[in-house]
């Protein structure tokens, strides 16, 4: 039996998702960088297919007011796309993912700095979490979501996959839904060959930091997959702060 995911977007992320219109005028606090044109290709097939297969590695670290606070974890996980519902340019595209993983380091991380970061709720970062053998079923025009988070974790969760071939109106749909949060979209033409979707804003659900503020930045490969998120709690420079990493270590 499919689970289908359920993704919860608290206050930061507090608005529902809109359809973007053809002709919608984006306006934002800070510009989108690159061509709308460059993306996955508007015609041919989905560029994401069964049996891919991606290995990331989850890095997190907590940092108290004090000299040495430091608390951190290290996760492994796989995903494996299983199957792929391929709609054409025009449709909502889908696939199936599985994963499975670990967590291979954890100093003194808990629940509550679990709770507050985007890396840590996609995999096993507590000593506790198990990744099922549930599958995941992703609906590749939903743009970037906070995963929901079930107590205890539920694994998987999230999504790791975007469909390119309509990254213009993903475009649009990321600017409207976030636009307190200083949404920015960058073509790979600029960043290195990756598409960047960034935030930055007030989330008062963050109540391990002093400054309630999330920074993520998440990088795709344009075939549509994730190829790292960096994330930042709290100020960076002050302390406490939290500074988070899921890095593609492997795959197509």
């Amino acid at each position: 039996m499919l689970l289908r995911a359920t993704f919860v977007i608290p206050a930061l992320f507090g608005a529902i998702i809109v359809s973007g219109c053809d002709d919608a005028e984006v306006i934002m606090n800070r510009p989108d960088s690159g061509s709308v044109n460059i993306d996955g290709g508007s015609a041919g097939p989905l560029a994401l297919t069964p049996d891919m297969v991606f290995t990331y590695q989850g890095r997190l670290t907590a940092r108290g007011t004090s000299q040495g606070d430091e608390k951190s974890s290290v996760y492994s996980l796989t995903v494996t796309i299983d199957s792929v519902q391929d709609e054409g340019a025009t449709g909502d595209s889908s696939l199936v993912y599985s994963a499975m993983g670990s967590n291979q380091l954890n100093q003194d991380w808990t629940d509550v700095y679990d709770f507050a970061s985007w890396v840590a709720r996609m995999g096993p970062a507590l000593r506790t979490d198990q990744v099922s053998a549930s599958t995941v079923d992703v609906n590749l025009s939903q743009i970037p979501q906070l995963p929901g988070r079930a107590n205890p974790k539920a694994l998987p969760t999230g999504s790791f996959f975007l469909d390119m071939r309509k990254v213009t109106d993903l475009r649009v749909r990321f600017a409207e839904v976030y636009e307190d949060s200083r949404p920015r979209v960058v073509d790979p033409s600029q960043n290195n060959g990756t598409w960047l979707f960034e935030l930055e804003g007030d989330d008062p659900s963050i109540i391990t930091y002093e400054v309630q503020r999330r920074k993520v930045r998440i990088e795709y490969d344009p075939r549509g997959f994730i190829t790292r998120i960096d994330e930042t709690l709290g100020e960076n420079g002050m302390e406490p702060s939290g500074s988070n990493t899921l890095i593609l270590q492997t795959g197509p």
